[in-house]
């Protein structure tokens, strides 16, 4: 019993173990690699060294948060949220391959990344999205998806794809421009939501101290600049405690030039 107990998994609420993080980190490294590779093989990607440029800045910083959050804080769902985010990004840029397959389930997921971010960020911290929230994010999932297959049945832009049904350029351009309207007004709505809920949330959750909850508090930085006016900061939450020795900071106050 005692050696089934040491080769299960962790159970709920327990952090990830450094064996799926390596895998998750290897995972990305390749995924970054694979379509680096995709980019220098194909011909007709435009300001192909922009594009690695913004694939790594979607991909790596992403997935690096989410690992520390996932193994910080693993009763969250922040934390794989924002792996999953970091990984459309390379899984997007299979459009590039000339292998159907491939190619289609890259086309599927071009305009994935905005509905994620919406996600992400309508989700912190705890990763879950309730209420209208939740129908935010629903929706920016339906225009990211739904109508990018419904581009794609209309013979898209690429004709190396499996989804194609019929040839229609100008009716595929109209529902994309739709689709794009449609994304950024979602996320232009998802500012408002974020808004009023910090609104809502006031100004006493996001203080420092009731983020630490300390017994007592005490900062205190003073600069004096060579010809120039001290700046000095202080601030305690209240009396300092009995029975603590508290060294003294005993700052001069201001005197002027005199």
């Amino acid at each position: 019993m005692a050696s089934w107990r040491l080769a299960a998994g962790p159970g709920p609420g327990a952090p990830p173990r450094a064996l799926p993080l390596v895998g998750l980190g290897l995972a990305t490294v390749a995924a970054s690699a694979a379509a680096v590779a995709l980019a220098y093989g194909a011909p007709e990607v435009y300001q192909r060294e922009l594009r690695l440029v913004l694939l790594g800045w979607t991909t790596v910083p992403f997935v690096v948060a989410g690992m520390i959050a996932w193994r910080r804080r693993p009763d969250s769902r922040f934390g794989p949220l924002l792996i999953g985010a970091g990984l459309i990004t390379p899984v997007s840029t299979l459009q590039w391959s000339d292998q159907p397959l491939l190619n289609t389930v890259g086309q599927l997921c071009d305009l994935l990344l905005p509905a994620v971010w919406l996600h992400v960020f309508l989700a912190y911290p705890t990763g879950r999205v309730t209420g209208t929230r939740r129908l935010i994010v629903l929706a920016g999932y339906a225009a990211a998806i739904v109508l990018q297959v419904l581009v794609l049945v209309l013979g898209g832009f690429d004709e190396r794809h499996l989804l194609a049904v019929a040839s229609r350029p100008e009716l595929a351009e109209s529902v994309q421009n739709v689709q794009l309207l449609a994304l950024a007004g979602l996320c232009l709505v998802g500012v408002v939501a974020l808004a009023r809920r910090a609104r809502a949330a006031g100004r006493a959750p996001r203080r420092r101290v009731a983020l630490l909850d300390p017994a007592w508090l005490r900062i205190g930085g003073y600069w004096y600049p060579r010809g120039g006016i001290p700046i000095d900061v202080f601030y305690q939450t209240g009396a300092p405690p009995e029975g603590v020795w508290i060294p003294p900071q005993d700052v001069p106050g201001y005197r002027g030039r005199g």
